[in-house]
């Protein structure tokens, strides 16, 4: 048996296939698929994954809108039994929903739930789907090295993070769509071990069985 899966989102799709995509930008689909694709065998079961990564007008959630065409052309080449995963929102919690809520003089959780509601409805409202996964942010690392952060303070990162994902869970609860994430099971001391050097993004060796086992 053979179950595809189909994850869509920012760079962080790379850690279901093990490298980082290019942007699909106006990429042919098809070829983009044969590139960037990962099988997995577990239970005697055979998983293949492809990774989108759409991030050609930005990475926010917030914007996901402005990817409803190419997204639509993901879309068109998958079949009915395939599982999509969307995996939007670590960057908007890391880099942008502080700085917003400083800006409109809001609390965080205000700018967290406009965030969550407009990536939601984007995807409830454009895209008939039958099998659908939102897979919320992991939690950040605590001693980044880049400077793409709006605040300085990671624990205040790491509660943007929370928010977005309790959020994001409400509203896959109300769609009736499964919601997963790994911010509880990675969100303890040892977090930053699960990096790479760019403390960005999660290594895809130290968690591919951990995702795996979420699946299931």
């Amino acid at each position: 048996m053979l179950s595809t899966y189909h994850c869509i989102g920012d760079s962080h799709t790379w850690q279901f296939i093990g490298k980082l995509p290019e942007n699909l930008n106006n990429n042919n689909v098809e070829n983009y698929k044969k590139l960037y694709n990962r099988i997995y065998e577990k239970n005697n079961e055979k998983i293949i994954f492809y990774g989108y990564r759409c991030c050609e007008d930005g990475a926010y959630a917030y914007n996901i809108d402005k990817r409803i065409p190419i997204i639509s052309k993901i879309l068109d080449k998958t079949d009915k039994d395939d599982i999509i995963i969307f995996m939007f929102g670590e960057v908007d919690c890391r880099y942008k929903i502080y700085s917003q809520s400083v800006k409109n003089k809001s609390n965080i959780e205000e700018e967290v739930k406009i965030v969550v509601n407009k990536y939601c409805e984007t995807i409830k409202y454009n895209f008939n789907l039958n099998k659908i996964i939102i897979w919320g942010p992991h939690p950040p690392h605590t001693l980044p090295t880049h400077p793409y952060i709006d605040v300085k303070d990671s624990n205040i990162i790491n509660d943007i993070t929370r928010l977005f994902n309790e959020n994001l869970e409400l509203k896959c609860i109300e769609y009736n769509w499964k919601y997963l994430s790994l911010f509880n099971e990675l969100n303890k001391e040892n977090i930053n071990t699960y990096f790479l050097n760019d403390t960005i993004h999660l290594d895809p060796c130290k968690i591919i069985n951990i995702y795996l086992n979420k699946l299931k």
